[in-house]
């Protein structure tokens, strides 16, 4: 089973990230840092994913609330970069 997952610059979109949750739930790190998203997938894909611990989601263009919600409700989750996505300027 694929616990290392780093598609770190390559272009992805919403739906193709989906398919990364949906065929690999047990990764432990999935770094998806400057791959262009805009969108996260939806909470009950995020919700599958019980073992990660560290996912980077650096520079990409989240700006949405709703998308941080999503990717930081696992459990397991100890680590997650969301730098330099228009979120990050926002006001609370």
């Amino acid at each position: 089973r694929l616990k290392v997952l780093l598609l770190s610059g390559a272009p992805l979109a919403t739906e193709d990230l989906a398919k990364v949750l949906m065929w690999a739930p047990s990764l432990w790190k999935l770094d998806a840092s400057y791959c262009g998203l805009a969108a996260l997938p939806e909470l009950e894909l995020w919700q599958r994913m019980s073992n990660i611990k560290s996912l980077l989601l650096h520079k990409n263009l989240l700006a949405k609330w709703q998308d941080v919600e999503c990717a930081a409700s696992p459990g397991n989750l100890e680590w997650l970069t969301l730098y330099g996505n228009p979120i990050t300027s926002q006001p609370e």
